[in-house]
């Protein structure tokens, strides 16, 4: 896993999907937490990919150890992801590879400004 941060607005728990219930919220943070935040390269249903920001490569397994939902609520839970546009995914009968959607606003151009504001707060 990849260590840093990643924001999630208050606006999220505004959101009758996102918001449902405290294992829509487990598995939502697993995704925001686990995927790609830059460019790499990964194997893939046995091909070579590159995972994209927001990306990742899980299984409803994984998800289920890491969050203590189990693994029907977790496939559940991804499917209604998906039929509310949040997510995307491509399965394999090992793991899938999802793609983040909806996943956090666009903050390319605030997160330096933030970071030093944050930078001048810790000083």
């Amino acid at each position: 896993m990849e260590h840093g941060w990643f924001r999630m607005d208050r606006e999220f728990f505004q959101d009758k999907l996102l918001s449902r219930d405290a294992e829509y919220l487990a598995v939502w943070c697993f995704l925001c937490a686990n995927a790609a935040f830059k460019a790499r390269s990964v194997v893939f249903a046995g091909k070579p990919v590159t995972l994209r920001p927001g990306q990742l490569i899980t299984g409803r397994k994984a998800i289920a150890e890491a969050t203590g939902v189990s693994e029907s609520k977790v496939e559940r839970v991804l499917n209604k992801l998906e039929s509310g546009q949040r997510i995307e995914q491509q399965k394999t009968t090992k793991n899938r590879l999802i793609t983040m959607v909806d996943r956090l606003p666009d903050r390319k151009n605030e997160q330096p400004n933030e970071q030093q504001a944050n930078n001048n707060r810790t000083q």
